[in-house]
């Protein structure tokens, strides 16, 4: 399986224990895919975790790193604040120390769970206009007006709750080769996405970062830049 790792394959690369490499996979922080009944994991999310920089610290749980993503997205803004206290501790902890664009992906990439499938050309071509799924990415950049080439991808990010019910609909089936890539995350969230609109533009911009195509991931790191800046 080129460009895909079993667990103790990952484990290895990543010198941690195989038990390790599951919680990785079940906090989304590695990229996983299915041959029948075993998992696999994408080659490249190894390869990243492997080299993210130590100093970035932990990755960000979901709620507060769709609440960093909401206050990248709208600087000097009343973006989302969270009223328990202890997140708004954490969250000035967060935003008043100084990261890299590198180290920022790194602590943001738990922000969603990936999950990859096959579908029909012919059904999935409505995924991009189902209300229940937003657009990421490319296709979120440009709705924000970032001067990117909007990339033929299918998916898009969708509330963990409906990926069951979007699987069934449009007769996914789990692929890691396939060309439809769902993220799902937890749509009660503040600052998370809304459904049917594109995810915020912090997060478009996390995305192109690990797009294979050189002008769209300098496009990614380019707002970044001037949104840390």
């Amino acid at each position: 399986m080129d460009d895909w790792l079993s667990v103790a394959e990952a484990a290895q690369r990543l010198g941690v224990s195989e038990r390790r490499v599951r919680q990785l996979l079940d906090a989304g922080e590695l990229a996983v895919g299915w041959v029948g009944p075993y998992r696999v994991i994408d080659e490249a999310s190894v390869r990243r975790r492997a080299s993210s920089r130590p100093g970035a610290g932990r990755p960000l749980g979901q709620p507060l790193a769709w609440i960093v993503i909401d206050v990248l997205s709208h600087p000097g803004s009343a973006a989302a604040r969270p009223k328990d206290r202890r997140l708004r501790h954490r969250l000035r902890r967060v935003l008043v120390e100084e990261h890299s664009v590198a180290e920022w992906a790194s602590l943001l990439r738990r922000r969603a769970v990936q999950h990859r499938y096959w579908g029909h050309p012919g059904i999935v071509s409505d995924l991009r206009v189902d209300r229940r799924v937003s657009s990421g990415g490319a296709r979120a950049a440009a709705a924000h007006g970032l001067d990117v080439s909007v990339v033929d991808d299918v998916g898009g990010y969708v509330d963990h709750a409906a990926l069951h019910e979007i699987e069934q609909d449009f007769a996914l089936e789990p692929d890691v080769r396939g060309d439809v890539l769902l993220c799902a995350y937890d749509a009660s969230l503040l600052g998370a996405p809304i459904g049917g609109k594109p995810i915020p533009v912090a997060a478009a911009a996390l995305d192109l970062l690990d797009s294979p195509d050189v002008r769209l991931a300098h496009a990614g790191r380019s707002w970044l830049e001037r949104a840390l800046s």
